[in-house]
């Protein structure tokens, strides 16, 4: 039986830092394409129990598990990335982000350089990164004997391309990439994307299923906009959404018991009552998308548990406590209210645009 194949031609649209099996090199490599496709299907399967979830996942992308099934489909990157697209200098330096002093949320570059920060610390300063732009282009070919199997995964990749990103702070603005050409989802409105989202997803009431144990866009909200002023670049958006979240961080500072919630670790030794857990993704992911030619700035709200719910945080001073969603619900309420946003809930209703 003969393969099929599905090739997705994609540009970078903010700076890619990855890893490469060269040291000092970049490159996008199937692993990290393969593990982007499994937490964007992941979180298209909100409506799943875990136990069919795990059953799914297993079928499709295979299991280390004893006598499981392989990948039921592969990941082939077959367009390296042109070395003049690589940058030659560090991340701060390139664009250069330098008026900025993040201990008293001074500066005007402090949007950009807080959500960039580890970039610019120790080991990190040296990586090399991709730079966006129409030159920074590669291809991903995914490929199956089953049709069934790559129409779920060539639709997963786009959902991916639009929600997500590659590398070091792809929750944070960095790694973002869309595809172009025959398979682009090209919007003409904020509108078009929306209906697109409602059909790409299986987005079902269920009560029982509301509290995911794992990150789900079923159930979860979106915020785009773009500010009144300024030029139509990734570095624009990224900038003006970057001070507002810098802005109330700093505003919020003091309520360090609350700030788990943005993500583990914490300089300041926020913790888990389960040892194996030591880290955890924001629940919030801060990118850029295009619409109609117009770059946006976007936010993502993934519905779920931060933590399961049998883990408690600790605090420096011994202190035990779940969760708390309330800092991440202000600031989204002060985002939503902002002249030039619009907010989006992912849920059924969506399909009914269909």
């Amino acid at each position: 039986m003969k393969r099929k194949a599905i090739t997705f031609r994609c540009e970078v649209q903010t700076p890619m830092f990855l890893g490469s099996a060269i040291k000092g090199d970049v490159e996008i490599r199937p692993p990290a394409i393969k593990g982007l496709l499994r937490f964007w299907w992941r979180a298209m399967n909100g409506h799943l129990d875990i136990r069919s979830l795990r059953q799914k996942e297993a079928q499709i992308f295979g299991s280390a598990a004893e006598h499981s099934n392989k990948s039921s489909f592969d990941v082939v990157s077959n367009e390296p990335i042109n070395k003049s697209s690589i940058a030659v200098q560090t991340l701060f330096k390139e664009y250069d982000i330098s008026d900025f002093d993040l201990r008293k949320n001074r500066g005007s570059d402090r949007g950009l350089a807080y959500l960039f920060y580890s970039i610019d610390l120790g080991e990190n300063k040296k990586r090399n990164f991709i730079l966006p732009g129409q030159t920074s282009t590669f291809s991903i070919t995914l490929t199956s004997y089953s049709r069934e199997t790559l129409d779920k995964v060539s639709r997963v990749f786009v959902v991916a391309s639009l929600c997500g990103a590659l590398g070091t702070r792809s929750r944070r603005g960095l790694g973002n990439f869309r595809i172009i050409g025959n398979h682009s989802p090209n919007f003409e409105s904020i509108n078009d994307f929306k209906n697109y989202l409602g059909k790409c997803l299986v987005l079902k009431d269920q009560p029982d299923q509301k509290n995911n144990d794992w990150s789900v866009l079923s159930g979860a909200k979106i915020i785009l906009g773009r500010p009144s002023a300024g030029s139509n670049t990734w570095i624009n958006m990224l900038d003006d959404i970057g001070c507002e979240f810098c802005d109330f961080r700093y505003a919020v500072k003091h309520k360090k018991a609350l700030t788990p919630i943005f993500g583990l670790p914490l300089k300041h030794a926020y913790g888990t009552s389960d040892n194996e857990i030591s880290r955890r993704s924001s629940p919030l992911i801060i990118k850029t998308i295009v619409i109609n030619g117009l770059f946006y700035w976007m936010l993502i709200w993934l519905h779920g548990h931060f933590l399961p719910v049998n883990v408690m945080l600790n605090g420096k001073s011994g202190c035990r406590a779940h969760p708390d969603w309330i800092l991440l619900s202000e600031f989204w309420r002060k985002i939503s209210r902002l002249k030039n946003s619009v907010s989006i809930k992912i849920d059924s209703s969506l399909n009914d645009n269909e």
